[in-house]
């Protein structure tokens, strides 16, 4: 997907490799931070950390989330962005 700007309004951040991330998973967003990030939680029941510029980190920790719980997000995430 690409934004009006030419670019795509959401870029993975977090290393592919196992060794090198955590377990949260950052994405650099293209657009106002701020708004982004309180469309997810009031919007959508979504919460997540901001880190400015930005960056929005999502947590999905097995032992609470469920696939449903991490699609959810994630289809979230993508309407906030675009």
């Amino acid at each position: 997907m690409v934004g009006e700007s030419g670019e795509a309004p959401l870029t993975v951040v977090t290393p592919s490799d196992p060794d090198a991330r955590g377990c949260q998973l950052s994405v650099s967003v293209t657009g106002v931070l701020a708004e982004i990030a309180r469309s997810l939680r009031s919007g959508h029941g979504v919460v997540c950390d901001v880190r400015p510029p930005d960056v929005v980190r999502l947590a999905p920790a097995p032992l609470f989330c469920t696939f449903h719980d991490c699609w959810r997000a994630a289809r979230a995430l993508r309407e906030a962005a675009t």
